[in-house]
């Protein structure tokens, strides 16, 4: 598009647009075209399919949207969402950018209107990425070098991880992660004689914050057993 804005709403790396955190849809616009847009609208709406009804009757919501550049993508949008039996099935729901016309796009692409569905459940599930050898830690300069995945349909608070290394505890915090984004975790092995060989273990969520209890409500960390390859 020549020399025009071209706003448009950022989905999941999943390709969903129901980007829920806190309880709250979260939308993200992204200016790609080649100019400056000015401050617009953002409006979302649910269309009320199943017994989805919009928050507190009120009708779409409006939120700002500040100048963005060519390329630039705005701050987090936080919209109310329905109550929980909107997924009664999964609902609809739309997103406008630039819901007032502070200007004009190319009337050829109409995309200024997204629409997705509210699915259930939407659960974050944190997952260890194997390396290119196969394992599930690196280990280098005395440093184990672990990468965790959001590998679940919905973001995933900040959490705490856990390594157990020739019977000691190592504790580090894992920043939230939305669906399909990574994390490297570095743990300092200085003074442990971590070799390879060594055994080890990786529990995620360890303080209980990301996945969901089991029917007794109790959390269990999601565990992994590891030994550290050979160079």
């Amino acid at each position: 598009m020549a020399n025009k804005p071209d706003l448009r709403p950022v989905p999941y790396e999943n390709g969903s647009y129901y980007r829920l955190k806190d309880k709250n849809l979260i939308v993200v616009v992204k200016n790609y075209g080649k100019v400056a847009a000015v401050a617009t609208t953002t409006r979302v709406g649910f269309a009320g399919y199943g017994s989805c009804k919009e928050p507190q009757n009120r009708g779409p919501q409006d939120l700002s949207t500040e100048l963005l550049g060519p390329g630039v993508s705005s701050v987090e949008l936080k919209f109310n969402c329905p109550s929980d039996d909107c997924f009664d099935p999964d609902c609809e729901f739309y997103i406008t950018v630039d819901a007032t016309n502070e200007f004009r796009e190319d009337p050829t692409t109409r995309n200024n209107v997204t629409f997705s569905v509210c699915s259930k459940p939407m659960l974050p599930d944190l997952g260890v990425v194997l390396n290119d050898k196969g394992a599930l830690g690196t280990l280098e300069n005395e440093q184990l070098k672990v990468v965790v995945r959001n590998q679940g349909t919905a973001y995933a608070r900040p959490s705490k991880t856990r390594v157990n290394l020739n019977g000691k505890d190592y504790d580090k915090s894992t920043p939230d992660l939305e669906p399909g984004y990574t994390a490297e975790i570095i743990f300092d092995t200085k003074g442990t004689a971590a070799k390879a060989g060594s055994q080890y273990t990786i529990s995620l969520d360890v303080d209980g914050v990301v996945h969901v209890p089991d029917e007794s409500g109790k959390h269990t960390p999601h565990v992994y057993h590891g030994v550290i390859p050979e160079d």
